[in-house]
């Protein structure tokens, strides 16, 4: 899964990128804007940026999940090295040296992501600052070249503004 950039000027041009969307059946709900008039957005019923699209929390909870895992698993290593009458350990011990680390690393990395802008949203600063429109849509990616051939055709004023992946990449810059 893709997902394609676009800036748009105005209300009206997203209004309109909006309902050829909705035209498009398997597009309808896969798309969301960023702006900073969510009011806007609201009252012409278009779909706006949720939490998990405006906040690095899915990103940073994976990171801390990860970070947590190979600390439980070095722990772990530790616990059996400096103990080794207790070996071998039942897997009891080995999930709850793993996965408790993992837990508490992905809560801490959620609530540290929630405090910081979407990793992949800092490039539109700009024109967010300047009351622009950000749209994404999120498109297989066999159907990436149909969509933006279908919008680049029917709505004006459209800046194209790239793709990236649709999912959180943990380490990704």
């Amino acid at each position: 899964m893709r997902r394609l950039y676009y800036i748009a000027d105005d209300l009206k041009t997203t209004e309109n990128i909006a309902k050829s969307l909705s035209r498009l059946n398997d597009f309808a709900w896969r798309y969301h804007v960023i702006s900073q008039d969510q009011q806007g957005l609201t009252q012409h019923n278009i779909r706006c940026g949720q939490f998990w699209h405006l906040t690095d929390s899915a990103r940073q909870a994976e990171q801390g999940a990860l970070i947590g895992m190979i600390a439980g698993v070095i722990g772990a290593g530790f616990y059996a090295a400096f103990n080794p009458q207790l070996l071998p350990l039942p897997i009891s011990s080995w999930l709850a040296y793993i996965l408790v680390p993992a837990i508490v690393g992905g809560w801490a990395g959620a609530f540290w992501g929630a405090r910081s802008q979407h990793y992949q949203l800092k490039r539109f600063d700009e024109e967010l600052k300047y009351g622009g429109y950000v749209v994404m849509i999120d498109v297989p990616k066999n159907q990436m070249q149909m969509v933006h051939q279908y919008l680049i055709s029917r709505v004006n004023n459209l800046k194209v503004a790239g793709d990236s992946s649709a999912y959180a990449i943990p380490f990704a810059s």
